[in-house]
């Protein structure tokens, strides 16, 4: 199994950092400015609980290690945002997947990423991460290992940010290929 993370923030004029659960059915509550770590196996396949990353940038400063993704029995994981944030999703391990990135159950709307260092690469319209180096390809590097901020300091490793809406909101991945 390969590994990918994922972590939201709140975005109100400056950023802000706090906690938010809400109970949606079927689906995994999240917080903000923790980074997540799930798998995945098969291209195309729904993104699932597992996994390590560590030395994740946070807003507001500072590095953290991820959590495992919380088991979903729907693959998809709900967070209350008080205000407007962002989602940043990264791939690390091994340089070349990609991913699609679904809020409310519609592709998401990427959107500048201000609040973290590094940032990572921008999102694609239609909800896509960064597109990677090919695997395998020459300039393909994999020494990101499970360093979640050399993920992300890395254009061979997909990434983006994408738009979370003020409310609760409820995220799905899709792996899309190696």
């Amino acid at each position: 199994m390969r590994k990918f993370l994922f972590s939201a923030t709140m975005l109100a004029g400056a950023v802000a950092a706090g906690t938010c659960l809400v109970s949606v059915p079927a689906s995994a509550q999240l917080v903000s400015n923790q980074w997540y770590a799930g798998n995945f196996s098969a291209t195309p396949s729904p993104v699932f609980a597992g996994g390590a990353g560590l030395n994740g940038p946070l807003a507001g400063g500072g590095f953290a290690n991820s959590t495992n993704l919380p088991a979903s029995t729907s693959n998809s994981w709900t967070i209350n945002m008080p205000s407007a944030g962002g989602l940043t999703v990264t791939d690390i391990q091994t340089a070349g997947d990609q991913f699609k990135v679904f809020i409310n159950g519609s592709s998401a709307t990427p959107i500048q990423n201000t609040w973290l260092n590094p940032a990572g690469q921008s999102g694609t319209a239609g909800g896509d991460t960064s597109v990677p180096c090919p695997p395998g390809g020459a300039f393909c590097d994999s020494s990101a290992g499970n360093n979640i901020a050399a993920g992300l300091a890395d254009a061979n490793y997909s990434s983006g940010t994408f738009a979370l809406p003020q409310g609760n909101d409820t995220i799905s991945l899709e792996f899309l290929a190696l």
